[in-house]
């Protein structure tokens, strides 16, 4: 059993590397199925999947979460650097944070924190994404770090971490709130003493979610601080940012 949770493991991770679905689909679609739900996103309108392939996932739930490295991000940004056969029952809840922001607090855990954060306050906002939802928060959010950050390219510091090599311990939190195990992108302004946290299993999407925490982040530093913030071309912004205020009060 362990044996073939390890193999559809692999599976699911080369798969979330294709470009495009639609043969696969067509010839798999139980298999398409299943790679949506544990968070990859095929652009298929397929039914659930079927017990008779989650049962290979959850038939030992004793057994370990099941993982298999794959290559880091392709050459066209996407990849899948982390790979986790997921019980069903995990599902719903990796679901319920897509698109939504939520924090997560370093201090909250036991390992070390990382030397690029170690200056950085210990609470981040982050967001998770299969680039199908909020396209119009992704589509405006260079503009909006344009309006929020006085030189962007210089003060703004992505770190790409598919294989949770850099920031375990940012890994490990979001993994306590969402159940699931996915590829991350760190963003981290030094000038504001910001950071936030992009979650996605694709390279592209992973990064537009990193910058809209952090956009989001940096708005709600300013509301905090007093300073206004122009949203008058960022609406979906505000959106997040007074859900991002909410969801810290819960923290």
């Amino acid at each position: 059993k362990r044996e073939q949770a390890a193999r559809l493991a692999l599976c699911v991770a080369v798969a979330a590397n294709l470009s495009d679905f639609e043969k696969l689909a067509a010839e798999q679609p139980e298999f398409t199925a299943f790679c949506e739900s544990v968070g990859v996103s095929t652009g298929s309108n397929l039914p659930p999947f079927s017990p008779a392939v989650s049962a290979v996932a959850t038939a030992d739930d004793d057994a370990a979460p099941v993982k298999s490295r794959a290559k880091g991000p392709s050459a066209d940004g996407g990849g899948r650097g982390l790979a986790q056969a997921t019980p069903a029952a995990e599902a719903p809840l990796a679901a319920g944070h897509r698109d939504r922001p939520f924090w997560i607090n370093l201090l909250a855990g036991e390992e070390a924190i990382p030397d690029a954060l170690e200056s950085m306050a210990p609470e981040a906002v982050v967001l998770t994404t299969l680039g199908t939802g909020r396209k119009g928060l992704y589509g405006k959010v260079e503009a909006a770090l344009a309006a929020l950050v006085e030189d962007p390219a210089a003060d703004i510091v992505y770190h790409d971490d598919p294989n949770w090599e850099l920031f375990p311990t940012v890994g490990n939190a979001v993994k306590a709130i969402t159940g699931t195990e996915e590829c991350q992108t760190v963003a981290v302004c030094v000038s504001l003493n910001v950071w936030a946290v992009g979650v996605g299993m694709k390279g592209k999407n992973r990064f537009m979610a990193a910058k809209a925490a952090l956009a989001t982040a940096i708005a709600l530093q300013n509301v905090e601080t007093g300073t206004e913030v122009n949203y008058e071309e960022f609406s979906s912004l505000q959106e997040v940012v007074e859900e991002a205020a909410e969801a810290r009060l819960e923290v």
